[in-house]
């Protein structure tokens, strides 16, 4: 019998409260409720969006361009330059460039189809998984930048968004910044 077929009331109402399936509930078919394997793990993880791609990248390894090591979870966005003053070991003092590369920057050598992004999308990604802005980074903490939320919930935030995923070193914990800062 077809719905519009339904003419009294009574017979609509019938159909109404008539049970859909004899099935148990549990076993009711929903296009959302779909077994989670490590086929679909792959399969998700090869479709992952640049910006994701850059991002599960970042938490796997922990390491923060742009941040430093006393600070690693926070970090400069650009590329910037900054004078430093270094003495050897005979006790002479020399006048050195550096230039550090930023979070942006690792985010386009990470992952090649972020290059035509802009630093506004990326910073908009950023916002969207929990990191703030930050205008006291850098040298002389006059850079913008962002600070990064603990490693530990931001890897728990995407095991939400991608059940079953698997870290490639479980115990790190803590972000760690990259070694430009130090002398080469």
């Amino acid at each position: 019998m077809v719905r519009s077929a339904l003419r009294s009331v009574g017979e609509r109402r019938l159909w109404r409260d008539a049970p859909r399936s004899a099935a148990p509930p549990a076993r009711r078919f929903h296009p959302r409720r779909f077994p989670r394997t490590t086929t679909l793990l792959d399969q998700q993880a090869h479709s992952l969006s640049p910006e994701d791609t850059w991002w599960v990248e970042l938490l796997e390894t922990g390491i923060v361009w742009g941040a430093k090591p006393d600070r690693p979870d926070v970090a400069v966005s650009n590329e910037f330059e900054f004078d430093e003053d270094t003495q050897d070991i005979y006790g002479n003092h020399r006048a050195r460039h550096r230039k550090v590369k930023g979070l942006y920057d690792q985010a386009r050598e990470t992952s090649p189809r972020l290059r035509n992004h802009s630093d506004h999308s990326l910073g908009r990604f950023l916002s969207s998984v929990g990191c703030v802005t930050d205008k006291h980074c850098g040298p002389s903490r006059t850079k913008r930048g962002w600070k990064l939320p603990p490693l530990k919930e931001a890897r728990a935030q995407w095991e939400t968004r991608f059940p079953g995923w698997q870290w490639g070193d479980k115990n790190l914990s803590d972000w760690e910044a990259k070694d430009d800062w130090k002398e080469d």
